[in-house]
């Protein structure tokens, strides 16, 4: 579970703004594929996460407003 918004301020032309952090997780399904002299050696298919922080202006962080929109698309099976 991620933590919720952190709330901070941030400095913007000399002027306190404030502002939200939030914690994102992207996982996504890579295949990767090793070529030599343009011939397939192996391939193989693996999961990313790839974590980071956004920061959204007042106006959107607050939780009941804050919306996702998640879309899941299936890892293609191994072969």
């Amino acid at each position: 579970m991620l933590p919720p918004i952190r709330r901070t301020v941030l400095p913007v032309s000399g002027h306190g703004f404030p502002a939200g952090v939030v914690r994102t997780v992207l996982e996504l399904c890579a295949s990767i594929f090793v070529f030599a002299d343009s011939e397939l050696l192996f391939d193989f298919t693996t999961t990313l996460l790839l974590l980071d922080e956004l920061v959204a202006c007042t106006e959107l962080i607050e939780e009941a407003i804050a919306q996702t929109d998640i879309q899941a698309k299936p890892c293609p099976p191994r072969r």
